[in-house]
């Protein structure tokens, strides 16, 4: 939590010296070399092979838009301050959740 956190003031100092795009391109390789090590010592590196025709353009996309979700949040953290970009964070879920009932028409109990 603390992390999750301190994030916007971490990236707010990174784009002094970096633009969005290099620093969103440095988070995903950072990440695919941290875990790819991991799971194969794990031995839970997914399996490529059988993805398919189908999965792979799911991956294809699924990978564009989680870029696009860290592009466009450095990119407008680049253009505010850390404390509204950490509201902003926030209130995703909310927003997602409100999305998904007016376009998609979803459904809520009292409990969700």
């Amino acid at each position: 939590m603390v992390l999750w956190g301190m994030l916007p003031l971490a990236l707010e100092a990174l784009l002094e010296r970096l633009d969005p795009v290099t620093l969103t391109w440095f988070r995903f390789g950072f990440s695919a070399l941290a875990l790819a090590p991991l799971l194969a010592w794990r031995r839970e590196l997914p399996r490529f092979d059988r993805l398919g025709r189908h999965g792979w353009g799911l991956l294809l996309v699924a990978t564009g838009f989680l870029a696009a979700n860290y592009l466009s949040y450095l990119l407008g953290l680049d253009r505010t301050n850390a404390a509204s970009a950490q509201v902003l964070i926030q209130a995703a879920p909310l927003l997602l959740a409100l999305g998904g009932i007016a376009v998609f028409g979803e459904r809520f109990a009292r409990l969700q």
